[in-house]
């Protein structure tokens, strides 16, 4: 593909004392809360899902063309072209959903084995990411298997850990919460870069957010719709559900029981990959 030779032709251009963070994550698993941790350091500029519009574009077409500013990356050159200018002077993080970031990284060998980049993979429970998703669109979307993603997340991440020659690092969502400073000192340590305080607290940020300081793209109702938490946090607070409930118990505070079905179909076609990032952790 003509942007992945534009990314390769580009990488000797990267200043080589920088670093890339490449966070990977489902949906609904406090990625964009990570994602401010490394962007609020003053050595860090952050891309905020800009391969969103991008992604929908080529599988959606029309039927999403308004969801995004118009300031979004249109395509793979444009957003690569940025990526390289920005790790010249500092570092980068780039923070995506599994679903959008296939075509642009993730299924690229050569990408795969590029020492700038460091992955951070973040994992949550699928039962607490379709809770998440249903609350907030009020009703089941055939596509939800797709966005849920675990075990889409789970074959890229043994797919990077495999190719990439750093380490590899796999996240979850609980212990991030809980243990928030534990958990980004040993990403700097491994990544050469020092701690900073400012990875621990933050400002609100204003409202209406034009995503242009990360780079985002969705326009700002829709930021807003799915992103408030992250925009009004000031730091990482522990989740305040951990405890999975009996297949029994689950789903039965959602509005539609027609939907509930559907919903345990996605839960169980994803949860033996979570339990296999279980047994990565181990």
């Amino acid at each position: 593909m003509k942007y992945l030779l534009v990314f390769l032709t580009s990488v000797s251009l990267w200043a080589q004392d920088n670093k890339i963070v490449y966070i990977v994550a489902s949906p609904r698993s406090l990625s964009s809360a990570m994602f401010r941790m490394f962007e609020n350091r003053d050595d860090f500029v952050g891309f905020h899902e800009s391969t969103m519009p991008i992604h929908s574009r080529r599988k959606r077409g029309a039927e999403t063309a308004g969801w995004y500013q118009k300031s979004a990356f249109k395509t793979y050159n444009d957003l690569t072209a940025k990526i390289v200018k920005e790790s010249r002077i500092n570092h980068v993080v780039l923070k995506d959903v599994i679903f959008t970031t296939e075509q642009f990284v993730l299924q690229n060998n050569e990408l795969l084995k590029n020492s700038q980049i460091h992955f951070v993979f973040l994992v949550r429970h699928p039962y607490w990411i379709l809770q998440s998703l249903y609350k907030g669109d009020g009703m089941f979307h055939p596509i939800y298997n797709q966005l849920v993603g675990v075990k889409q997340l789970y074959e890229t991440y043994q797919k990077a850990k495999d190719l990439n020659p750093n380490k590899v690092h796999l996240v979850f969502s609980e212990e991030l919460s809980k243990y928030p400073r534990e958990t980004l000192e040993i990403i700097f340590a491994n990544i050469d870069i020092p701690f900073s305080e400012k990875s621990l607290s933050w400002n609100q940020l204003p409202e209406p957010f034009d995503g242009e300081k990360w780079y985002a793209s969705k326009r700002y109702d829709l930021f807003r719709f799915w992103h408030h938490d992250a925009l009004m946090s000031t730091c990482i607070r522990p989740l305040k559900r951990l405890d999975v409930p009996s297949e029994e118990d689950m789903y039965r505070d959602l509005f539609k029981d027609e939907d509930r079905e559907k919903l345990f179909e996605v839960y169980r076609y994803h949860l033996p990959f979570y339990k296999k990032f279980l047994e990565e952790k181990k």
